[in-house]
């Protein structure tokens, strides 16, 4: 493979990396987790699920950020 060429398919591949690991990521895991804590009531002090509302954006958050990474990775070696 040329030089030239593998700078474009590393860009077009952390651009792909980037929008399915944030974008789809973000639709298809964290919005639920926003759905679900929209639903609390503003008079419990504490929901019962916090705990695991939180766990699940944490996990969900490794994803994107593991997507980030690797995106970084691709574009430098595009470079």
């Amino acid at each position: 493979m040329q030089p030239d060429t593998s700078a474009k398919v590393c860009a077009l591949t952390g651009g792909g990396v980037f929008l399915i690991g944030f974008f789809v990521w973000t639709a298809v895991f964290n919005l639920p987790i926003y759905q679900a804590v929209a639903q609390w009531s503003q008079a419990e002090a504490v929901p019962d699920d916090v705990r695991t509302e939180i766990g699940r954006f944490h996990a969900s958050n490794v994803g994107r950020l593991t997507a980030a990474l690797a995106t970084s990775v691709l574009f430098f070696l595009a470079i």
